[in-house]
């Protein structure tokens, strides 16, 4: 059986959509708050956690917006969390996305 202690990390969604515009969802309070709901439960659990950018993009190529992946540590494992954040943006610098469209 595989449980989360076998694990170093999870790496999940950081946002339910794709990167927006500056400003453009201001003035929609709820649009906003839906962007925190996946990296707020983690800061309440006390679990460490990193957002980064992710190569793949999953909007049309005209818009250039990138989604948000998030690594959640261990409880205390920050510095293995940052670790492995360090290689996943070494190797992802110059890698292509497969779902790139």
């Amino acid at each position: 059986m595989t449980t989360l202690a076998n694990f170093d990390a999870l790496l999940t969604p950081a946002a339910p959509s794709h990167a927006y515009n500056l400003g453009e969802k201001l003035l929609d309070p709820l649009v906003m708050f839906a962007g925190d709901l996946m990296t707020v439960n983690v800061n309440l659990a006390g679990l460490p956690a990193v957002v980064l950018r992710s190569p793949c993009k999953i909007t049309p190529v005209q818009y250039e917006m990138p989604i948000g992946i998030q690594l959640i540590g261990k409880p205390y494992g920050e510095k293995s969390l940052l670790q492995i954040a360090h290689a996943l943006e070494i190797s992802s610098d110059n890698a292509k996305c497969p779902l790139d469209i």
